[in-house]
């Protein structure tokens, strides 16, 4: 999952885009966005589950609040990307959050 968004950081993102240009100033974008985030989380919660019964990630964690960090992570590694990160950097950021999480 990390390696994927550190690999197609540099595409753009619908959802991390319109955050940072519009906030939540458009309710029909908001509840597409809302929409977005349950399906998305909720992938990303059974992850952090399955990681955390691994022993990748520690068991200590709310899952819910990995997924939120997890989130908030990919959006700032989307726009180090778009700010023109390099390739290097950007896998090291992958490699921190994994890393956060042990």
């Amino acid at each position: 999952m990390v390696d994927r968004v550190v690999r197609e950081a540099s595409q753009p993102c619908l959802g991390v885009n319109s955050v940072a240009e519009l906030g939540t100033s458009w309710p029909a974008l908001n509840e597409i966005r809302l929409a977005a985030d349950h399906w998305l989380r909720a992938a990303i919660v059974e992850q952090v589950r399955a990681a955390q019964g691994d022993g990748h990630i520690t068991a200590d964690l709310d899952a819910d609040i990995v997924a939120t960090w997890f989130v908030s992570s990919f959006a700032g590694i989307r726009i180090a990307a778009r700010g023109g990160a390099s390739a290097e950097h950007l896998a090291i950021l992958g490699e921190m959050i994994l890393r956060a999480l042990r």
